[in-house]
Protein backbone atom coordinates (compact mmCIF):
# COMPACT_ATOMS: atom_id res chain seq x y z
CA UNK A 1 0.00 0.00 0.00
CA UNK A 2 2.95 2.44 0.85
CA UNK A 3 4.77 1.56 -2.11
CA UNK A 4 1.76 2.38 -4.20
CA UNK A 5 0.55 5.45 -2.72
CA UNK A 6 4.71 6.72 -3.40
CA UNK A 7 4.95 5.81 -7.19
CA UNK A 8 2.04 3.55 -9.07
CA UNK A 9 4.91 2.36 -11.86
CA UNK A 10 7.75 1.52 -9.38
CA UNK A 11 5.54 -0.65 -7.33
CA UNK A 12 4.67 -2.15 -10.22
CA UNK A 13 8.43 -2.70 -11.03
CA UNK A 14 8.77 -4.34 -7.89
CA UNK A 15 6.05 -6.63 -7.89
CA UNK A 16 6.28 -7.49 -11.57
CA UNK A 17 8.48 -10.78 -10.63
CA UNK A 18 6.09 -12.15 -7.63
CA UNK A 19 4.39 -14.13 -10.68
CA UNK A 20 7.47 -16.21 -11.07
CA UNK A 21 8.17 -16.29 -7.25
CA UNK A 22 4.50 -17.83 -6.91
CA UNK A 23 5.42 -20.69 -9.58
CA UNK A 24 8.37 -21.39 -7.83
CA UNK A 25 6.63 -21.91 -4.92
CA UNK A 26 4.27 -24.21 -6.45
CA UNK A 27 7.01 -26.29 -8.00
CA UNK A 28 8.83 -26.64 -4.76
CA UNK A 29 5.93 -27.92 -3.36
CA UNK A 30 5.42 -30.35 -5.49
CA UNK A 31 8.64 -31.82 -5.88
CA UNK A 32 9.71 -31.22 -2.15
CA UNK A 33 6.47 -32.65 -0.63
CA UNK A 34 7.16 -35.87 -3.11
CA UNK A 35 10.97 -36.00 -1.57
CA UNK A 36 10.30 -35.93 1.60
CA UNK A 37 7.45 -38.41 1.65
CA UNK A 38 9.83 -40.99 -0.34
CA UNK A 39 12.30 -39.89 2.88
CA UNK A 40 9.72 -40.87 5.25
CA UNK A 41 9.14 -44.29 3.64
CA UNK A 42 12.49 -44.79 3.72
CA UNK A 43 13.67 -43.86 7.09
CA UNK A 44 10.61 -46.40 8.16
CA UNK A 45 11.91 -49.00 6.16
CA UNK A 46 15.64 -48.71 7.49
CA UNK A 47 14.44 -48.43 11.26
CA UNK A 48 12.30 -51.81 10.56
CA UNK A 49 15.08 -53.68 9.16
CA UNK A 50 17.43 -52.39 12.12
CA UNK A 51 14.67 -53.17 14.64
CA UNK A 52 13.93 -56.72 13.11
CA UNK A 53 17.95 -57.34 12.62
CA UNK A 54 18.47 -56.78 16.40
CA UNK A 55 15.37 -58.59 17.41
CA UNK A 56 16.25 -61.78 15.52
CA UNK A 57 20.05 -60.88 16.36
CA UNK A 58 20.45 -64.95 17.95
CA UNK A 59 18.82 -66.02 14.32
CA UNK A 60 21.06 -63.66 12.65
CA UNK A 61 24.44 -64.81 14.66
CA UNK A 62 23.44 -68.82 14.71
CA UNK A 63 23.05 -69.12 10.87
CA UNK A 64 26.18 -66.77 10.49
CA UNK A 65 24.21 -63.69 8.44
CA UNK A 66 25.84 -60.86 9.62
CA UNK A 67 27.34 -59.61 6.46
CA UNK A 68 24.12 -60.32 4.38
CA UNK A 69 22.28 -58.64 7.04
CA UNK A 70 24.95 -55.49 6.80
CA UNK A 71 24.95 -55.15 3.06
CA UNK A 72 20.76 -54.94 3.16
CA UNK A 73 21.17 -52.56 5.43
CA UNK A 74 23.58 -50.66 3.43
CA UNK A 75 21.20 -50.89 0.31
CA UNK A 76 18.53 -49.32 2.13
CA UNK A 77 20.74 -46.73 4.04
CA UNK A 78 21.93 -45.65 0.06
CA UNK A 79 18.29 -45.42 -1.04
CA UNK A 80 17.68 -43.24 2.18
CA UNK A 81 21.06 -40.97 0.98
CA UNK A 82 19.92 -40.84 -2.57
CA UNK A 83 16.65 -39.67 -1.67
CA UNK A 84 17.94 -37.33 0.59
CA UNK A 85 20.38 -35.50 -1.06
CA UNK A 86 17.66 -35.46 -3.76
CA UNK A 87 15.92 -33.00 -1.23
CA UNK A 88 19.22 -30.67 -1.04
CA UNK A 89 19.45 -30.38 -4.78
CA UNK A 90 15.63 -29.41 -4.63
CA UNK A 91 16.83 -26.48 -1.36
CA UNK A 92 19.81 -25.60 -3.72
CA UNK A 93 17.23 -24.55 -6.40
CA UNK A 94 14.66 -22.86 -4.55
CA UNK A 95 16.45 -21.11 -1.76
CA UNK A 96 18.93 -19.35 -4.19
CA UNK A 97 16.09 -18.65 -6.74
CA UNK A 98 14.21 -16.55 -4.10
CA UNK A 99 17.25 -14.79 -3.51
CA UNK A 100 17.82 -13.75 -7.28
CA UNK A 101 14.36 -12.88 -7.48
CA UNK A 102 14.77 -10.34 -4.73
CA UNK A 103 18.10 -9.47 -6.57
CA UNK A 104 16.50 -9.32 -10.14
CA UNK A 105 13.78 -6.71 -8.31
CA UNK A 106 16.01 -4.45 -7.58
CA UNK A 107 18.08 -4.56 -10.65
CA UNK A 108 14.43 -3.79 -12.19
CA UNK A 109 14.10 -0.84 -9.95
CA UNK A 110 17.92 0.53 -10.34
CA UNK A 111 17.18 0.31 -14.51
CA UNK A 112 13.68 1.57 -15.10
CA UNK A 113 14.01 3.70 -11.73
CA UNK A 114 17.07 5.40 -13.28
CA UNK A 115 15.42 6.06 -16.45
CA UNK A 116 12.38 7.37 -15.12
CA UNK A 117 14.76 9.92 -12.80
CA UNK A 118 16.80 10.94 -15.09
CA UNK A 119 13.87 11.95 -17.25
CA UNK A 120 12.16 14.31 -14.44
CA UNK A 121 9.30 11.47 -13.95
CA UNK A 122 9.98 10.23 -10.89
CA UNK A 123 11.81 11.88 -7.93
CA UNK A 124 14.98 10.81 -6.83
CA UNK A 125 14.15 10.35 -2.98
CA UNK A 126 11.58 8.27 -4.02
CA UNK A 127 13.65 6.00 -5.93
CA UNK A 128 15.62 5.57 -2.89
CA UNK A 129 13.06 4.98 -0.97
CA UNK A 130 11.90 2.12 -2.97
CA UNK A 131 15.38 1.07 -3.07
CA UNK A 132 15.05 0.58 0.92
CA UNK A 133 11.56 -0.43 1.03
CA UNK A 134 12.65 -3.97 -1.37
CA UNK A 135 14.83 -5.85 0.94
CA UNK A 136 12.18 -4.89 3.57
CA UNK A 137 9.92 -6.42 1.56
CA UNK A 138 11.20 -9.68 0.51
CA UNK A 139 13.22 -10.52 3.90
CA UNK A 140 9.68 -11.64 5.25
CA UNK A 141 9.13 -13.65 1.72
CA UNK A 142 12.89 -15.24 2.53
CA UNK A 143 11.42 -16.23 6.39
CA UNK A 144 8.44 -17.53 5.16
CA UNK A 145 9.92 -19.99 2.22
CA UNK A 146 12.01 -21.38 5.17
CA UNK A 147 9.14 -22.23 7.08
CA UNK A 148 7.19 -23.04 4.09
CA UNK A 149 10.31 -25.50 4.00
CA UNK A 150 9.23 -27.03 7.72
CA UNK A 151 5.62 -27.30 6.70
CA UNK A 152 6.26 -29.69 3.78
CA UNK A 153 8.68 -31.62 6.12
CA UNK A 154 5.34 -31.40 8.59
CA UNK A 155 2.61 -32.52 5.84
CA UNK A 156 4.81 -34.80 4.16
CA UNK A 157 5.19 -36.85 7.99
CA UNK A 158 1.21 -35.94 8.70
CA UNK A 159 0.29 -37.70 5.44
CA UNK A 160 1.49 -41.28 6.77
CA UNK A 161 -0.53 -40.81 10.26
CA UNK A 162 -3.48 -39.44 8.32
CA UNK A 163 -3.36 -42.14 5.84
CA UNK A 164 -4.07 -44.68 8.77
CA UNK A 165 -6.32 -42.50 11.25
CA UNK A 166 -8.95 -42.34 8.30
CA UNK A 167 -8.76 -45.96 7.63
CA UNK A 168 -12.05 -47.04 7.72
CA UNK A 169 -13.00 -49.77 10.16
CA UNK A 170 -14.03 -53.01 8.41
CA UNK A 171 -15.58 -54.74 11.18
CA UNK A 172 -18.51 -52.66 12.50
CA UNK A 173 -20.74 -52.79 15.26
CA UNK A 174 -24.28 -52.65 14.09
CA UNK A 175 -26.46 -50.10 14.94
CA UNK A 176 -28.75 -51.68 17.27
CA UNK A 177 -27.26 -54.24 18.44
CA UNK A 178 -28.35 -57.31 20.54
CA UNK A 179 -27.42 -56.06 24.46
CA UNK A 180 -27.65 -59.56 26.95
CA UNK A 181 -25.32 -59.98 30.00
CA UNK A 182 -26.10 -63.48 31.31
CA UNK A 183 -24.42 -65.56 28.35
CA UNK A 184 -24.26 -69.00 28.92
CA UNK A 185 -21.70 -69.97 26.34
CA UNK A 186 -23.11 -71.88 23.75
CA UNK A 187 -21.42 -71.85 20.11
CA UNK A 188 -22.41 -72.55 17.00
CA UNK A 189 -21.02 -72.65 13.65
CA UNK A 190 -23.42 -73.24 10.42
CA UNK A 191 -22.28 -73.53 7.26
CA UNK A 192 -19.22 -71.36 7.75
CA UNK A 193 -16.84 -70.49 4.98
CA UNK A 194 -14.15 -68.12 5.15
CA UNK A 195 -10.72 -67.37 2.63
CA UNK A 196 -7.96 -64.87 3.57
CA UNK A 197 -7.40 -64.28 0.29
CA UNK A 198 -10.33 -64.54 -2.36
CA UNK A 199 -9.71 -68.14 -4.08
CA UNK A 200 -8.01 -69.88 -1.49
CA UNK A 201 -10.37 -71.06 1.17
CA UNK A 202 -9.11 -71.98 4.60
CA UNK A 203 -12.19 -73.39 5.72
CA UNK A 204 -15.06 -74.78 3.77
CA UNK A 205 -19.30 -75.39 4.72
CA UNK A 206 -18.11 -75.88 8.53
CA UNK A 207 -20.88 -77.17 11.04
CA UNK A 208 -20.47 -77.82 14.57
CA UNK A 209 -22.03 -77.20 18.05
CA UNK A 210 -20.52 -76.48 21.11
CA UNK A 211 -22.87 -76.91 24.26
CA UNK A 212 -22.45 -74.67 26.70
CA UNK A 213 -20.19 -76.12 29.44
CA UNK A 214 -18.56 -78.67 26.81
CA UNK A 215 -15.25 -79.29 26.36
CA UNK A 216 -13.87 -79.43 22.93
CA UNK A 217 -10.53 -80.02 21.45
CA UNK A 218 -9.82 -79.24 17.33
CA UNK A 219 -7.08 -81.12 16.24
CA UNK A 220 -5.58 -81.11 12.68
CA UNK A 221 -2.43 -80.91 10.64
CA UNK A 222 -0.49 -77.26 10.47
CA UNK A 223 -3.26 -75.03 8.04
CA UNK A 224 -6.44 -77.21 8.73
CA UNK A 225 -7.93 -74.21 9.88
CA UNK A 226 -7.49 -74.58 13.35
CA UNK A 227 -6.18 -71.23 14.29
CA UNK A 228 -8.70 -69.42 12.12
CA UNK A 229 -11.71 -70.92 13.64
CA UNK A 230 -10.78 -68.89 17.23
CA UNK A 231 -9.87 -65.94 15.18
CA UNK A 232 -13.70 -66.23 13.40
CA UNK A 233 -15.50 -66.58 16.97
CA UNK A 234 -13.91 -63.81 18.16
CA UNK A 235 -14.79 -61.53 15.40
CA UNK A 236 -11.32 -60.17 14.23
CA UNK A 237 -12.33 -61.48 10.40
CA UNK A 238 -15.91 -61.33 9.11
CA UNK A 239 -16.78 -64.67 7.32
CA UNK A 240 -18.12 -64.94 3.57
CA UNK A 241 -20.77 -67.69 4.66
CA UNK A 242 -22.82 -69.11 6.97
CA UNK A 243 -23.16 -67.76 10.61
CA UNK A 244 -21.29 -68.01 14.02
CA UNK A 245 -23.66 -68.32 16.86
CA UNK A 246 -23.15 -67.62 20.75
CA UNK A 247 -26.42 -68.84 23.06
CA UNK A 248 -28.54 -68.50 19.14
CA UNK A 249 -27.51 -65.11 18.67
CA UNK A 250 -25.17 -64.00 15.35
CA UNK A 251 -21.74 -62.65 16.76
CA UNK A 252 -22.41 -59.96 13.75
CA UNK A 253 -25.75 -58.66 15.99
CA UNK A 254 -23.42 -58.39 19.06
CA UNK A 255 -21.10 -55.37 19.81
CA UNK A 256 -17.44 -56.44 19.81
CA UNK A 257 -16.61 -55.09 22.84
CA UNK A 258 -19.41 -57.56 24.48
CA UNK A 259 -18.68 -60.36 22.76
CA UNK A 260 -14.54 -60.29 23.60
CA UNK A 261 -15.82 -60.01 27.02
CA UNK A 262 -16.92 -63.56 26.66
CA UNK A 263 -13.62 -65.14 26.01
CA UNK A 264 -10.18 -65.21 27.62
CA UNK A 265 -7.70 -66.55 25.88
CA UNK A 266 -4.26 -68.27 26.48
CA UNK A 267 -2.43 -68.22 22.89
CA UNK A 268 1.01 -69.87 21.48
CA UNK A 269 2.65 -66.87 20.99
CA UNK A 270 2.29 -64.55 24.00
CA UNK A 271 2.44 -60.88 23.69
CA UNK A 272 4.08 -59.44 26.71
CA UNK A 273 4.34 -55.74 27.46
CA UNK A 274 7.16 -53.39 28.52
CA UNK A 275 6.06 -53.20 32.03
CA UNK A 276 6.04 -55.28 35.63
CA UNK A 277 4.82 -58.35 35.10
CA UNK A 278 1.85 -57.58 37.42
CA UNK A 279 0.78 -55.09 34.41
CA UNK A 280 1.37 -58.30 32.38
CA UNK A 281 -1.45 -60.10 34.27
CA UNK A 282 -4.05 -58.11 34.71
CA UNK A 283 -3.18 -56.25 31.20
CA UNK A 284 -3.58 -52.58 33.34
CA UNK A 285 -7.59 -53.51 34.85
CA UNK A 286 -7.47 -51.50 38.32
CA UNK A 287 -10.00 -54.05 39.32
CA UNK A 288 -7.59 -56.40 40.27
CA UNK A 289 -5.50 -56.52 43.06
CA UNK A 290 -2.28 -57.69 44.00
CA UNK A 291 -4.05 -61.13 46.03
CA UNK A 292 -5.89 -61.43 42.70
CA UNK A 293 -1.93 -61.06 40.73
CA UNK A 294 -1.06 -63.52 43.24
CA UNK A 295 -3.82 -65.95 43.67
CA UNK A 296 -4.42 -66.31 39.78
CA UNK A 297 -0.45 -66.52 39.72
CA UNK A 298 -0.12 -69.46 42.50
CA UNK A 299 -2.60 -71.49 40.93
CA UNK A 300 -0.64 -71.45 37.16
CA UNK A 301 2.86 -72.29 38.73
CA UNK A 302 3.77 -69.06 37.86
CA UNK A 303 4.33 -67.91 41.57
CA UNK A 304 7.56 -70.20 41.60
CA UNK A 305 9.69 -68.15 38.92
CA UNK A 306 8.25 -65.10 40.10
CA UNK A 307 9.46 -65.22 43.21
CA UNK A 308 12.59 -65.83 42.49
CA UNK A 309 12.66 -62.77 40.49
CA UNK A 310 14.74 -59.58 42.48
CA UNK A 311 11.15 -57.41 42.79
CA UNK A 312 8.81 -60.22 42.11
CA UNK A 313 5.58 -58.88 40.73
CA UNK A 314 6.92 -55.71 40.32
CA UNK A 315 9.68 -56.87 38.17
CA UNK A 316 10.24 -54.86 34.83
CA UNK A 317 9.90 -56.80 31.94
CA UNK A 318 12.02 -55.86 28.54
CA UNK A 319 10.29 -55.26 25.24
CA UNK A 320 8.58 -58.44 24.28
CA UNK A 321 9.24 -60.12 27.54
CA UNK A 322 13.02 -59.97 27.04
CA UNK A 323 14.40 -61.93 30.42
CA UNK A 324 12.21 -64.48 31.03
CA UNK A 325 12.07 -67.57 28.85
CA UNK A 326 8.79 -68.71 26.11
CA UNK A 327 7.41 -71.24 28.85
CA UNK A 328 7.42 -68.48 31.76
CA UNK A 329 5.63 -66.37 29.22
CA UNK A 330 3.21 -68.99 28.53
CA UNK A 331 2.73 -68.61 32.18
CA UNK A 332 1.92 -65.37 32.49
CA UNK A 333 -1.03 -65.93 29.81
CA UNK A 334 -2.27 -68.43 31.62
CA UNK A 335 -2.54 -66.61 34.60
CA UNK A 336 -4.15 -63.56 32.70
CA UNK A 337 -6.69 -65.85 31.60
CA UNK A 338 -7.19 -66.86 35.39
CA UNK A 339 -7.71 -63.57 36.55
CA UNK A 340 -10.13 -62.32 33.69
CA UNK A 341 -12.41 -65.33 33.96
CA UNK A 342 -14.78 -65.22 31.15
CA UNK A 343 -17.72 -68.22 29.82
CA UNK A 344 -15.56 -69.34 27.04
CA UNK A 345 -11.82 -69.83 27.48
CA UNK A 346 -10.00 -70.96 24.47
CA UNK A 347 -6.51 -72.47 24.90
CA UNK A 348 -4.43 -71.98 21.79
CA UNK A 349 -1.21 -74.74 21.90
CA UNK A 350 -1.15 -73.46 25.58
CA UNK A 351 1.18 -75.63 26.51
CA UNK A 352 3.59 -75.89 23.89
CA UNK A 353 6.77 -74.35 25.40
CA UNK A 354 6.43 -75.90 28.85
CA UNK A 355 7.46 -78.89 30.40
CA UNK A 356 5.76 -81.98 31.70
CA UNK A 357 6.04 -81.53 34.91
CA UNK A 358 5.16 -78.12 35.30
CA UNK A 359 2.31 -79.09 32.49
CA UNK A 360 0.63 -81.89 34.54
CA UNK A 361 0.73 -79.49 37.52
CA UNK A 362 -1.10 -76.87 35.06
CA UNK A 363 -3.57 -79.49 33.90
CA UNK A 364 -5.01 -79.87 37.37
CA UNK A 365 -5.60 -76.30 38.03
CA UNK A 366 -7.07 -76.16 34.27
CA UNK A 367 -10.08 -78.94 35.05
CA UNK A 368 -11.10 -77.31 37.88
CA UNK A 369 -11.12 -73.82 36.40
CA UNK A 370 -12.93 -74.47 33.35
CA UNK A 371 -15.46 -76.52 35.26
CA UNK A 372 -18.21 -74.39 34.45
CA UNK A 373 -16.84 -72.49 31.66
CA UNK A 374 -17.27 -73.68 27.91
CA UNK A 375 -13.67 -74.54 26.40
CA UNK A 376 -11.87 -74.80 23.05
CA UNK A 377 -8.57 -76.77 23.02
CA UNK A 378 -6.12 -76.30 20.22
CA UNK A 379 -3.01 -78.93 20.51
CA UNK A 380 -0.69 -80.99 18.96
CA UNK A 381 0.18 -82.61 21.55
CA UNK A 382 -2.66 -85.42 21.77
CA UNK A 383 -1.96 -86.23 25.37
CA UNK A 384 -3.20 -83.32 26.66
CA UNK A 385 -6.73 -83.66 24.95
CA UNK A 386 -7.75 -87.23 25.97
CA UNK A 387 -10.15 -85.98 28.65
CA UNK A 388 -12.33 -83.35 26.65
CA UNK A 389 -15.87 -84.40 25.53
CA UNK A 390 -15.26 -84.35 22.27
CA UNK A 391 -12.94 -84.06 19.72
CA UNK A 392 -13.18 -82.34 16.32
CA UNK A 393 -10.81 -83.45 13.40
CA UNK A 394 -10.15 -80.51 10.82
CA UNK A 395 -7.74 -81.46 7.63
CA UNK A 396 -8.08 -78.98 4.76
CA UNK A 397 -10.36 -76.49 6.18
CA UNK A 398 -13.20 -79.20 6.52
CA UNK A 399 -14.29 -81.33 9.36
CA UNK A 400 -13.34 -84.71 9.09
CA UNK A 401 -14.07 -86.76 12.61
CA UNK A 402 -15.77 -85.72 15.66
CA UNK A 403 -16.17 -87.79 18.72
CA UNK A 404 -14.25 -88.69 22.06
CA UNK A 405 -10.77 -89.77 22.50
CA UNK A 406 -11.79 -93.89 22.19
CA UNK A 407 -14.38 -93.41 19.59
CA UNK A 408 -12.04 -91.66 17.42
CA UNK A 409 -9.06 -94.29 18.15
CA UNK A 410 -11.77 -97.16 17.65
CA UNK A 411 -12.36 -96.18 13.96
CA UNK A 412 -9.21 -96.09 13.13
CA UNK A 413 -9.45 -93.00 10.76
CA UNK A 414 -7.26 -89.41 10.74
CA UNK A 415 -7.08 -89.05 14.46
CA UNK A 416 -6.20 -92.53 14.65
CA UNK A 417 -3.70 -92.00 12.58
CA UNK A 418 -2.23 -88.71 13.76
CA UNK A 419 -2.33 -90.05 17.58
CA UNK A 420 -0.14 -93.64 16.31
CA UNK A 421 2.55 -91.64 14.66
CA UNK A 422 3.12 -89.52 17.46
CA UNK A 423 3.43 -91.88 19.66
CA UNK A 424 5.50 -94.37 17.83
CA UNK A 425 7.48 -90.76 17.73
CA UNK A 426 7.80 -91.65 21.69
CA UNK A 427 8.63 -94.47 21.61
Amino acid sequence: IISFSLDVKLALVSFIILPFLYIGMILFKKYARKSFLEIRIKLARMNAFLQASISGIKAVQLFNKQDKMSKGFREIQAEYLKEYLRTIKIYALYFPGVEFVSILSRVLLLTFGGYWVATGEVQLSIMIAFLFYSPMFFQPIRELSEQYNVLQAAIASSDRIFKLLDTDEIIRDKADPVIKEDFRGEIEFKDVSFAYQEGYPILKNISFKIKAGEKVALVGVTGSGKSTIISLISRLYDIEEGEILIDGINIKDLRKKDLRQLISYVLQDVFIFSDSIKENVRLFDPRFTDEHIEAASEKVQAHRFIERLKDTYDEGLGERGVGISYGEKQLLAFARAFIHLSRIVIFDEATSNIDLETEELIQKNITEFIKDHTAIIIAHRLSTIKEVDRIIVLHKGEIKESGSHQELVSQGGLYEKLYRLQFEDKD
